[in-house]
């Protein structure tokens, strides 16, 4: 007799209802497409085409696709994603593989857990959205992102059979939850010591910038000459 013959296999959770499965896909979408402004066309094309495939998968029950083609297309990724960006900011590459790497994990989602995984990370995206613009604008979709990934966590633990009967009833109480955590948030953001940043990266966005550049021309030592006596006197 084995000694472990009194374990019991726990059986793997399945996939959540229909429903559920409609508003993780609709949120993933939505976190992902301020990042296709920034990733080049052709990957937000190879985005696209995997987010199709992904959405017929969890609406209309398509099979998984073969192992060797999902490590197919991670070598792609992972191909596409360093010839896109070589010359660019480093950090907008790993933005990139971020958003890839989520839009993989959609094309195999089995459990709960892999759900609660793609949800987590879609909190990742929102943030790094902000790493390219803080407009009002950013701001204001950022906190729409938020208002439907919290829906799609109320409709993944929720009994859709009894208590969500409603279609926008996720997202009456997801703003109801935004709105009472909002003066936390307030009393944190004037509480909480200002923190330095722990490390810097450089982002290629274009600024202006004062002073003489690194390089002169002949001729253009003069110039600057006369123009800051012109400003002296």
């Amino acid at each position: 007799m084995s000694l472990f013959a009194h374990q019991k296999t726990v059986p793997k959770e399945a996939l959540p209802a229909l429903n559920a499965r409609r508003w993780i896909f609709f949120s993933t979408v939505l976190c992902m497409l301020p990042q296709a402004l920034h990733m080049p066309v052709w990957m937000s094309l190879l985005a696209g085409v995997l987010l199709v495939y992904a959405g017929l998968r969890l609406n209309r029950g398509i099979a998984q696709p073969p192992r060797l083609l999902k490590v197919l297309a991670v070598l792609v990724v992972l191909t596409v994603t360093a010839l896109s960006v070589l010359g660019k900011s480093t950090l907008l590459g790993l933005v990139i593989l971020l958003v890839m790497a989520n839009t993989l994990k959609l094309l195999e989602l089995r459990t709960r857990r892999d759900v609660w995984v793609v949800v987590l990370v879609n909190c990742f995206i929102i943030a790094a959205a902000y790493l390219f613009s803080t407009s009002m604008l950013s701001g204001a979709y950022g906190v729409f992102s938020i208002i439907v990934l919290l829906a799609s966590l109320i409709t993944l633990h929720s009994d859709s059979s009894s208590l969500w009967t409603v279609r926008w009833q996720p997202l009456k109480t997801a703003s109801v939850l935004l709105l009472q955590a909002l003066p936390l948030a307030v009393l944190i953001f004037l509480i909480f010591p200002r923190i330095g940043p722990l490390w810097s990266l450089e982002l290629a966005t274009p600024s202006a910038r004062t002073g003489l550049s690194d390089s002169l021309a002949p001729g253009k030592s003069v110039i600057c000459c006369v123009l800051m006596k012109w400003h002296s006197g």
